[in-house]
């Protein structure tokens, strides 16, 4: 009893002093040395150097605020360059009770002039012992937003590999409450120079907290000629768990599209597709999938089906069917050492079983300009997971005498005929 005593005035003892301490840190501390340790734990967390070169303040309540200005971001101890270099505002303002269920709730959030670049392919140390020390905020799910504003918002995302880069620019994002207590959502800025919008409205904050009700979201986006839509509902937002969303797009011209994104193509035609997004955002379930492509007589595409796992590539489900005679196109596609083609038709499906994927009941039918007809059937598997999309493929192995002999390096079984005048 005597030891239990000891030990109950000792933790009583230790409990005052790291109050009294903390009391003696609030007081005694300035803006400065907040400053210096908010530009310390930013490093801590990250694992970059993080500096405040402008005006900073810190106001500690039931719903703590930041703001400061001029802050920089710099390679830390792994060496690698941070994919946010700049920032030239920053004000945050945060509920501190959610933070006890685990829910970080941003009362306030504006941040102008950042300056973000994300590189693809460079290569990298992944298993750098000296990243042991970037930390992740366990037990914080999906954040909570009640006011939000940014402005001007610059992101490069750099395509090593192909030497291309992406920008976006964001002139102004806001998300705020309305007057029949929901939230309004508005975006407008520019993606390699085309301009885009964005307009939404989700639920009441209220309704994401108490998770009584399934939460209803809708958003809109128009971009050159593009159009998607995003709306439904979710019935646990902060967790991101029971969604039911329909997704649907059009563009009166496909090739617009690909070309604000780089991608220079010839006239491809008009493209529509819908989709229904459910269960978790950790294991959505893509259904109901419908796209078609319509370049008059010329181009045609469908596909159709479902992927039980968008993360894995699981339970994939797809059912395809083309045709194309525009020569453009043609040229594009198929290798230069064929015939001239004047027409070429595919259909089939692409599965996955057992976490391999294969494309299932090929039918390949290709017209050339000398009266020269080609067909092809089968199944070619094409690997595990959904990188096994991603892999080259070239045509199959055939003895035809109109063509060179090559390999596709992929497993398959197909039957070849060929007949012509």
């Amino acid at each position: 009893m005597r030891f239990l005593k000891i030990t109950l005035i000792s933790l009583g003892a230790l409990a005052f002093a790291c109050l009294a301490l903390l009391a003696f840190v609030l007081l005694t501390f300035q803006d400065d040395d907040y400053r210096r340790l908010a530009a310390r734990a930013a490093t801590h967390f990250t694992g970059f150097a993080v500096t405040i070169n402008g005006p900073f303040s810190l106001n500690l309540s039931t719903e703590p605020s930041l703001s400061a200005q001029a802050i920089r971001l710099d390679s830390g101890p792994a060496g690698d360059p941070p994919p946010m270099t700049a920032i030239g505002s920053l004000k945050v303002r945060i509920a501190l009770w959610p933070l006890l269920t685990g829910t970080l709730m941003f009362r306030e959030l504006q941040i102008e002039d950042v300056v973000l670049a994300i590189e693809r392919g460079r290569k990298t140390e992944g298993d750098d012992p000296r990243r042991a020390h970037r930390r992740s905020l366990r037990g914080i799910r999906i954040p909570v937003f009640e006011s939000v504003r940014l402005q001007n918002i610059r992101l490069d995302l750099i395509d090593t590999p192909a030497s291309h880069t992406f920008q976006v620019l964001l002139r102004r994002f806001s998300f705020d409450g309305a007057a029949d207590n929901t939230l309004s959502v508005s975006g407008v800025g520019s993606i390699n120079g085309n301009e885009f919008s964005l307009e939404g409205r989700v639920g009441a904050l209220a309704a994401i907290l108490e998770g009584k009700e399934p939460y209803p979201v809708a958003f809109d986006f128009q971009a050159a000629g593009f159009h998607v839509s995003l709306s439904g509902t979710v019935e646990d937002m902060v967790a991101g768990k029971g969604m039911a969303l329909r997704l649907t797009g059009e563009t009166g011209e496909l090739a617009v599209l690909l070309g604000m994104l780089k991608i220079r193509t010839p006239p491809l035609g008009a493209l529509n597709f819908q989709a229904t997004l459910s269960r978790d955002v950790n294991a959505p379930r893509l259904s109901d999938l419908s796209v078609t492509l319509s370049g008059g007589a010329r181009l045609e595409f469908t596909l159709t089906g479902a992927v039980d796992d968008l993360n894995s590539g699981g339970g994939t489900d797809f059912r395809f069917a083309a045709a194309c005679s525009d020569p453009e196109v043609l040229t594009l596609l198929l290798p230069a050492n064929l015939p001239e083609v004047q027409r070429i038709r595919v259909q089939g499906a692409l599965r996955e079983a057992a976490g391999a994927l294969a494309a299932e009941n090929l039918a390949i039918q290709i017209d050339t300009a000398r009266g020269l007809t080609a067909s092809a059937s089968g199944r070619i598997g094409l690997g595990r997971g959904p990188k096994a999309l991603s892999r080259p493929i070239s045509t199959w192995t055939s003895s035809c005498p109109c063509r060179p002999r090559r390999s596709c390096g992929l497993t398959g079984s197909s039957g070849l005929s060929i007949s012509g005048r």
